[in-house]
């Protein structure tokens, strides 16, 4: 009975996204934009924030941060492009390493977390040559907001 029940679930599921439009491009030159502007910043921050975990030998949640906010909220975009290694950095960036810093709930002990920074900050950058570009000339705040705006219709619906 209840594989049947959970069977109806999924097929409305399934319905739903057949149904949705599809996730709004984000052009890959912005992405790296948004990086590149950002990650010497946030390289510098997570040093720091390495450092205080071993220091204090557990996750330390450091509180809401205007800044790590907009880090967060702008790679969180960033991270919708198409370039696959650029996209995976900028989850990452936001969801494993930025994100615990301002709560404190991580999956990790504060060590792997630590470590985890460390691995991250060592990277190759890699840069593709064949870049998505979606409209993008050059106007970063534009794009942004136009982009934000667009992710919060497709949200909605």
């Amino acid at each position: 009975m209840e594989t049947e029940v959970l069977h109806r679930e999924l097929d409305t599921l399934l319905s739903d996204c057949e149904q949705r439009e599809p996730f709004p491009p984000v052009s890959d030159k912005w992405a790296y934009e948004c990086y590149d502007m950002h990650f010497p910043e946030i390289k510098r921050f997570l040093v720091d924030y390495a450092t205080l975990l071993l220091t204090a030998k557990e996750v330390v949640a450091i509180g809401e941060s205007q800044e790590i906010q907009q880090w967060i909220d702008e790679l969180t975009i960033a991270g919708e492009c198409y370039e696959d290694t650029l996209r995976y950095s900028c989850f990452y960036l936001t969801e494993f390493l930025l994100k615990p810093c301002i709560d404190g709930s991580s999956t990790q002990t504060y060590a792997e977390l630590a470590d985890s920074i460390a691995f991250e900050l060592s990277q190759y950058d890699y840069r593709s040559a064949d870049l998505f570009l979606d409209e993008y000339d050059g106007n970063y705040t534009e794009y942004y907001e136009r982009k934000r705006m667009e992710i919060a219709e497709w949200q909605e619906n």
